[in-house]
């Protein structure tokens, strides 16, 4: 069984605090990793927003097709 994403996500947060709070870099050093991350993270979610859309609008074609006939 799959953890919950949740889970999941708690998990992934005290890990990326632990990372960052024994790293030993001061908050002027972390600050334009953890945006450059945000950038990442923002352009991977546009991406898979315009991915999902485009499939959802192929199947909404594909079945007025078919009820069509």
């Amino acid at each position: 069984m799959n953890k919950p994403i949740t889970m999941v996500r708690e998990e992934t947060k005290k890990a990326l605090a632990d990372v960052i709070n024994n790293s030993g870099l001061p908050p002027f050093i972390i600050e334009p990793i953890l945006v450059e991350f945000l950038n990442e993270t923002r352009f991977a979610a546009q991406q898979q927003y315009e991915a999902e859309k485009a499939q959802y609008e192929r199947a909404v074609k594909e079945e007025q097709e078919k009820s069509a006939e």
